[in-house]
């Protein structure tokens, strides 16, 4: 087994080192100048290898995709809901997230496995949002967990789960704290844990709420990603774990030591350490995550590209000295390789024509390589990356959004590198979520200063390319003009990207997901929102009858019935509209989760509006059901949004808005009841 060891890390060796050191370093000699500029040359070289080998496995990728549907078939074959008593639990996993946007993913991850099986991991240092969450999970009933520390961050998080709770369970599944999951998902992909090697499912993560251009082009940015790359994987059973959306299995991973805590992506370097171990993960690309809150500015942007990139770069050693299959090692050192292409040798390519074009820096030994190397190889990789995309309707656009992000992604990823390198530490940190769209002018500053040079340099090649005698010497100068020219447009609308703000509606519904129904019918959902939205509207406005009170708290729960009123309308104009059938069929698990809410509301009446009760009483207000509401209306606006109107949309987001007052009104009222006027405090819509 030792001697097996040996050789395969002699081999990722021999490859990684051919690859980065060998072929580079080798044409370099052979091509590069006898000058200082020969290290300009080899940054060239290597960034070309590169890049040719990420297209060669690329288009090996394109191929495997295309094979890889028998998944997904699979995936819809299996009934919606079938755990056969196998015990699965819902990891929610937060850092001082929105308590509104946790308690909510909380809640609608108990109508897969129940809330007893539902576990928030919290390790948030604001009091006021332990407090909430603390209140909130004792209404619902979900669980929730509360660390004074951050050892081991996220990984370390669901470590210390694994050991106190770990052997009620077989299945976990870890969702982040935006991300909340279509009922009756887990049934189905429990199925492939039929075959004992598989250690994880993972489903593809998404981003819903795509509302700025850094958001939108961030979301496609990841498509190639995941619909191309790893689907490919999944045929060649090297796909990893992408930290949210992913159903494992315990035995396996309490076998590897649970989640590798020394990384900022342990999600990575766990899968890798499944690999050694002979399991394997499966990738089923459906559409079962919704609501996913991308990075909405550069600020942000610039916080999860720094964390996944410097996971990649602390993955190479481990990685090199890997026992694991061929196939399995180059998958995985692809994925390190694009780090490498982003970051420093992404700046390689803007100063080798600054410094062609301003000093004459012939980092090629002849003139004529320039046009050999250069132009053949650029329409070749663009020209492949296109085609492989265009199934999915992602064309040049797409292409100059997803290459303008990943040129100003250059800065975070080449100080990741630098951290790297030195051994630096580097604290964890979440991806913030929501917030402003401006950028600090420092964030900004290196793409302003590229923008400069580059512009500068066009100029200035310009008028060379006029001025110059020698063809080959205007063939030189007008292969680098060109490339500063292309590099000065990935730069320049990676500017407008950062200060753009709001991206048109229009945009962002071009790249929506789309649900298949045979996954998901919401339709019928409209029709009982109308009934649910009724009842609650009738409960609260007897509750505030039957307190008879002027007080202000009473006027909130009033305020609440009204609006409830409106909302029935809204949906029942919405099943009028569309034309949805009143009883057509539904999943059961929304058939179960509908009645249980409606249940609840008919229980409150008999205790709390009786004659006998004794007023108003913390338990008598529905927290849970205005959660629930405002997630029947993200979950019709996320579906049915194609087919409505904007003024519909509008509506719903409405609604959205006035849940959220309803919940934390609700939440004010009991803490009030409770005695505990502390942290919690009413909340309104510019308040949240």
């Amino acid at each position: 087994m030792l001697m097996v060891m040996k050789a395969a890390a002699a081999r990722n060796y021999a490859v990684f080192l051919s690859l980065i050191v060998g072929a580079p370093l080798i044409i370099t000699i052979l091509i590069g100048p006898r000058s200082p500029y020969s290290i300009i040359t080899f940054l060239i070289i290597l960034d070309i290898v590169i890049a040719i080998s990420m297209a060669a496995t690329y288009l090996r990728y394109r191929t495997l995709a295309n094979t890889y549907y028998r998944g997904v078939l699979d995936f819809y074959s299996q009934k919606p809901v079938d755990l056969n008593g196998r015990r699965v639990a819902i990891l929610v996993v937060s850092y001082n997230e929105d308590p509104l946007m946790v308690a909510q993913n909380a809640l609608v991850s108990s109508l897969s496995v129940g809330p007893e099986n539902v576990y928030v991991l919290d390790d948030s240092t604001d009091p006021t949002i332990v407090t909430r969450l603390k209140l909130i999970a004792e209404r619902t009933g979900f669980n929730y967990v509360h660390r004074d520390n951050r050892r081991g961050y996220k990984a370390g998080a669901i470590n210390d789960w694994l050991r106190a709770y770990g052997d009620k369970y077989d299945y976990a599944m870890i969702l982040d704290a935006d991300q909340m999951l279509l009922p009756g998902v887990i049934g189905r992909l429990l199925k492939f844990f039929d075959d004992d090697r598989v250690a994880f499912v993972q489903i593809p993560q998404y981003y819903s709420n795509t509302r700025t251009w850094i958001g939108m082009s961030s979301w496609i940015q990841q498509l190639p990603f995941l619909r191309v790359v790893m689907r490919a994987r999944d045929v060649q059973r090297s796909p990893f774990m992408l930290g949210s959306g992913t159903l494992f299995k315990i035995r396996p991973l309490l076998e590897v030591g649970g989640f590798n805590e020394d990384t900022v992506t342990e999600d990575i370097y766990t899968s890798l350490e499944l690999l050694e171990r002979g399991y394997y993960g499966r990738y089923i690309d459906v559409p079962a995550l919704w609501s996913g809150e991308p990075p909405q500015s550069y600020t942000a942007y610039w916080v999860q590209q720094s964390r996944w990139s410097l996971g990649g770069f602390q993955l190479l050693p481990r990685l090199l000295n890997a026992s694991i299959v061929l196939t399995q090692f180059w998958d995985y050192l692809n994925g390190v390789l694009y780090w490498f292409k982003v970051s420093i040798l992404a700046l390689a390519e803007v100063v080798a024509p600054v410094l062609f074009i301003f000093l004459n820096a012939y980092y090629f030994r002849y003139a004529q390589l320039f046009f050999i190397i250069y132009i053949p190889i650029f329409f070749f990789l663009l020209y492949n990356y296109l085609l492989s995309m265009k199934r999915y309707k992602y064309g040049l656009r797409a292409f100059l959004a997803h290459y303008s992000l990943q040129s100003i992604d250059s800065f975070p990823t080449t100080l990741s590198f630098l951290t790297w390198i030195t051994g630096r530490k580097r604290p964890f940190k979440v991806t913030p979520k929501g917030g402003g769209t401006r950028t600090p002018i420092r964030l900004i500053l290196p793409t302003l200063i590229i923008i400069g040079l580059l512009l500068a340099a066009s100029i200035l090649g310009i008028m060379k390319l006029l001025e110059g005698a020698n063809f080959w010497y205007r063939v030189a100068v007008a292969v680098n003009l060109f490339w500063a020219l292309w590099l000065l447009t990935g730069y320049g609308i990676g500017l407008f990207l950062i200060v753009g703000g709001e991206a048109p509606s229009r945009m962002r519904r071009t790249w929506k997901q789309k649900y298949m129904p045979e996954l998901f019918e919401v339709s019928p959902l409209v029709h009982y929102a109308v009934e649910l939205e009724t009842a609650i509207s009738h409960y609260d406005e007897g509750l505030a009858v039957k307190l008879g009170s002027d007080d202000p708290r009473v006027q909130l729960i009033r305020e609440s019935s009204r609006e409830s009123v409106g909302h029935a309308k809204v949906y029942a104009q919405i099943a009028d509209t569309l034309g949805i059938a009143r009883w057509s069929s539904y999943s059961p698990v929304l058939t179960s989760f509908l009645d249980t809410v409606m249940r609840r509301v008919s229980e409150s009446e008999a205790k709390c509006l009786s004659d006998s009760s004794k007023g108003l009483d913390s338990s008598c207000l529905l927290i849970d059901e205005e959660l629930m509401m405002r997630m029947v209306a993200q979950l019709v606006k996320e579906v049915l949004g194609d087919s409505l109107t904007e003024e519909m949309i509008e509506r719903l987001d409405r609604i959205i808005d006035e849940e959220t007052e309803h919940f934390y009104a609700k939440l004010y009222l009991i803490n009030a009841l409770q005695g505990e006027p502390g942290p919690i405090a009413l909340e309104t819509k510019g308040n949240k």
